[in-house]
């Protein structure tokens, strides 16, 4: 008898609902476990890296990502009190990154991988309790309402 293989992945940000998102296209369910009661836009830009846009683009999302507004950004280091310590223009950065990086809005790459998940695996309002382990090597997660996962 083979059981179908289930990830529970706790936390909705970008990480999370990436690895939702890859796991699903390695034929996994997953279910995505997140406290807060509603989505909202959280932040405004994120700065992806290039290996980040490669797995982003691995996992099926490159039409979308292309379809998206977004543009080069620069790269640096600065003092605790705000001036540069180094910085290198887009194309430079890009240069050094093998690779550009990539400015998005982050509302814009959450909804898009939200697109790519059914919506029975996101549960809203969702605060682990414990993680329970079962005589046949399994994991439960229990939230604090008592749903278990």
């Amino acid at each position: 008898m083979t059981s179908e293989r289930h990830a529970i992945i706790v936390g909705a940000g970008l990480g999370g609902l990436a690895a939702a998102v890859g796991l699903r296209v390695s034929g996994w369910r997953v279910s995505v476990l997140e406290r807060a009661p509603k989505l909202a836009p959280v932040g405004t830009g994120i700065s992806i890296y290039p290996q980040a846009l490669r797995a982003l683009r691995t996992i099926g999302l490159g039409a979308e990502l292309d379809a998206l507004e977004y543009g080069l950004v620069a790269h640096g280091i600065k003092s605790p009190g705000g001036e540069w310590l180094t910085r290198v223009d887009g194309e430079e950065a890009a240069e050094l990154w093998r690779g550009p990086i990539t400015g998005f809005h982050r509302a814009d790459i959450a909804e898009l991988l939200l697109g790519h998940l059914p919506s029975d695996s996101l549960h809203l309002g969702a605060t682990v309790d414990a993680v329970e382990g079962a005589a046949d090597g399994t994991l439960d997660v229990v939230t604090e309402d008592g749903r278990r996962f």
